[in-house]
């Protein structure tokens, strides 16, 4: 069980890092710092570009955890139940399982 949910939650954490920082997220302040930057190229205005790149960049992490936690908070019950359901031994022919049948 512990071998399949961690290859389940390792596929889905590169899915999420994926669509996460591949994502567009573009904002304002970063797409001013490069026209600032473009229009008067010095240390400052690069340095401001570059303090906005990593705050951008922050987003699009935070952005793919929250991803992950999500996906991740599918999947571990289903592989929990399913893990268990199929380790559990079949039963034939018991009335058990059949509560409205009397035999």
């Amino acid at each position: 069980m512990k071998t399949r949910l961690a290859i389940w939650l390792g596929a889905e954490f590169i899915l999420a890092v994926v669509f996460g920082t591949g994502s567009c997220l573009l904002r304002r302040d970063e797409v001013g710092a490069f026209r600032a930057w473009r229009d008067h190229a010095n240390a400052e205005t690069r340095a401001e570009l570059d303090r906005q790149r990593r705050i951008t960049y922050q987003h699009q992490l935070a952005f793919a955890g929250i991803l992950w936690s999500i996906m991740a908070g599918i999947t571990v019950p289903i592989v929990v139940t399913v893990s268990r359901r199929g380790s559990r031994p079949e039963r034939s022919g018991t009335a058990k399982e059949c509560p409205g049948i009397r035999r």
